[in-house]
């Protein structure tokens, strides 16, 4: 399925793409920020992710041979400062010359927000909590799912020559992706309803088939836009397809 990464780790480039200092893994315990902080001293097992990756005008001016060394120079720099600002006792990161920098450690409770709210912090997941059990598994949140089916336009007794068919695009609030798919059976069902055409003859819109379902990893859509399918193809490259970054 043509999914992005789940919203909330994948590929280095979707690090440059989700905002910073946040708190993720809450919702499985059932809490917010605020009462996260009212449990005090209860150490909390977390895992801290620096946005390590960011595209900063310093970046672009660098050749690409040259980013190499910066990246990890400006990672070591992100971990010294996290360390030296830890809100209590010493922390050390492990990948000590890696770009991808994380830790795992145990902290309290209390310190979790100021944590996320470093500089350089991109976010920070809670993966365990001192004498708390994750709420029992349920369905996500409902967020737009774009499924894309292939339609066939069927004219009754038609045997020969060409047939129209449709390539359908269509939006849904769900769960997942075969959530999306389920949602829509009905859906589909009544599209194939049968009309007249000016031929009086019979005709329907039949799903053949559902080609893809892409998560826009979107709750909400934003009128100012929002995208709601993508397709990665590759080509040959032609001198009107280059672009030489701010050079």
């Amino acid at each position: 399925a043509a999914s992005r990464p789940e919203c909330l780790v994948g590929t280095w480039m979707a690090l440059v793409m989700k905002p910073t200092n946040t708190i993720h893994g809450l919702h499985l315990y059932g809490l917010t920020p605020s009462t996260l902080a009212r449990l005090g001293a209860t150490p909390v097992r977390i895992q801290v992710m620096l946005d390590t990756f960011r595209i900063t005008p310093a970046l672009r001016r660098l050749r690409p041979e040259q980013r190499s060394e910066y990246l990890k120079a400006r990672a070591a720099k992100m971990r010294r400062a996290v360390e030296k600002n830890w809100p209590f006792g010493k922390v050390a990161f492990d990948n000590k010359d890696a770009v991808f920098s994380q830790l795992t450690t145990t902290v309290r409770a209390k310190d979790v927000a100021t944590i996320a709210a470093l500089p350089g912090v991109w976010f920070v997941t809670v993966e365990r909590i001192q004498g708390r059990r994750r709420k029992p598994y349920r369905r996500g949140p409902l967020e737009y799912y774009c499924v894309r089916a292939t339609v066939a336009i069927q004219v009754e007794g038609q045997t020969r020559g060409t047939q129209t068919w449709e390539d359908r695009f269509v939006l849904v609030r769900a769960t997942g992706h075969e959530d999306a798919i389920q949602r829509l059976r009905k859906q589909w069902v009544r599209y194939a309803e049968p009309g007249i055409n000016p031929d009086n003859q019979l005709f329907r819109y039949k799903l053949e088939k559902v080609v893809d379902v892409y998560d826009t990893c979107e709750q909400t859509i934003d009128p100012n836009g929002t995208e709601v399918f993508s397709v990665f193809h590759e080509r040959r490259m032609k001198p009107e397809y280059v672009w030489r970054g701010d050079r």
